[in-house]
């Protein structure tokens, strides 16, 4: 399969399997959530694996491996965390005049599970899981020595660890790591299959294919009702993680398969690429229109338009961030230093103005200055000071660096 190719629909995968995490956080009926939250999860996990490039990690040093992955998902992570508390404060302090616990929000992002302690997006744990899970997977592809079946059995005994730490909250959810570790591998070895068999299922006839969809749905569906209501945020697979295990992956087969046969649709693949950013602000936009028009948040026309407007008003925010500010996507690079500077500077107005125009106004309550001409002269220099600390962070250097380099070749 070229390559191309195959970034195109895992991508459109994952943009489908996208509405599938903004239905999941709606208000709606409970058994048609159930469901989803059988497998809506764990196709993210799988969809990872299915690029695992076993070769390349055996090549990779560890150190190299995890500053790529922190590049590409924990520096996003706290940017995205950042901007979100500081659309919490404009969305529930500037017009409701409420107080946002800002301290406390600051400390649940470094904490990143809700249900110890409440963060902005509510929903990025799954960047800093993936993360963790890939770690462990370059220590077992590296012990195995890329070996499918010796990987597998790894894979599967960390797994058990689940049932130990079942249904318990952890910093950064790392008791669900190991649940990760093999849905990831499930995934490696789906496109094992899928390239395998991928001559056959592509001389097959649509109602042949369409069966087979069927089938693998039906599956899903038949041991979701077996295993009842899973919820891998917070360490629970129902009856039997077996079974959870098999119904999310007949789950994510059967829409693999429909995804295939859909047509190449820019939009998708752009918001495929960047589902972290979707996952990042979704639970705010959802949150919005449920407060505003509470009447309707459990009706499905609303449900439908929320989420459809959800893809729609992130998609220019998007295509802002991959030119200005790519390092919020966990982009290596980009084009042109100038836009670099530009993003910078935007992102730290937004990102910077609200949480700091609260705190600069709570010491102008507790009387610690009187003078608001002093006040704005003090905001703007921690504005410049926390400017200058960003620019010295590693990810910058590696994105001028890669740039300069890139003009040096041309």
């Amino acid at each position: 399969m070229q390559k191309k190719e195959r970034i195109i629909w895992i991508d459109q995968l994952k943009a489908i399997g996208f509405i599938f995490v903004i239905l999941g956080h709606m208000k709606m009926d409970s058994t048609v959530k159930s469901y989803i939250y059988s497998f809506h999860m764990p196709l993210f996990f799988m969809i990872s694996g299915l690029t695992l490039n076993t070769e390349k990690i055996l090549n990779t040093s560890f150190k190299d491996y995890f500053k790529k992955l922190f590049q590409r998902m924990v520096i996003p992570y706290f940017w995205i965390e950042v901007l979100c508390l500081a659309a919490i404060c404009v969305i529930e302090a500037l017009p409701k005049g409420s107080k946002v616990a800002i301290g406390e929000n600051i400390k649940g992002i470094f904490v990143a599970n809700g249900l110890i302690m409440d963060y902005p997006s509510k929903a990025m744990y799954f960047i800093l899981v993936l993360f963790l899970a890939q770690l462990v997977l370059w220590f077992f592809i590296h012990l195995t020595k890329g070996n499918r079946f010796s990987l597998g059995v790894c894979c599967l005994l960390f797994s058990t660890l689940s049932l130990f730490f079942y249904g318990k909250a952890m910093p950064w959810r790392i008791n669900v790591v190991p649940a990760a570790v093999l849905l990831i591998f499930i995934g490696r070895i789906l496109m094992d299959v899928y390239l395998k068999h991928k001559e056959k299922l592509e001389s097959m006839n649509a109602l042949k294919y369409l069966a087979l969809c069927a089938v693998f749905l039906a599956l899903g569906v038949v041991y979701w009702k077996h295993n009842g209501r899973v919820s891998m945020a917070a360490n629970k697979y129902g009856e039997s993680i077996f079974m959870a295990f098999v119904s999310a992956t007949f789950t994510s087969v059967a829409l693999a398969l429909l995804v295939m046969k859909l047509p190449k649709s820019k939009a998708l693949f752009i918001i495929g690429q960047n589902t972290l950013f979707y996952m990042g602000f979704h639970k705010l936009i959802i949150s919005f229109f449920e407060q505003s028009f509470p009447q309707y948040k459990k009706e499905w026309p609303f449900v439908f338009a929320v989420c459809a407007f959800t893809f729609i008003i992130l998609l220019p925010a998007v295509l802002y961030c991959r030119k200005f500010c790519p390092y919020l996507l966990g982009s290596p690079s980009g084009k042109d230093n100038a836009f670099l500077i530009i993003g910078k500077i935007i992102n730290i107005a937004v990102g910077g103005f609200v949480p700091w125009f609260f705190v600069a106004g709570k010491l102008f309550d507790l009387g610690v200055t009187k003078n608001l001409v002093i006040a704005s002269l003090g905001y703007v220099a921690l504005i410049a000071i926390g400017f200058f600390i960003l620019q010295k962070l590693p990810f910058f250097y590696i994105q001028k660096k890669s740039s300069e380099k890139k003009i040096a070749q041309n």
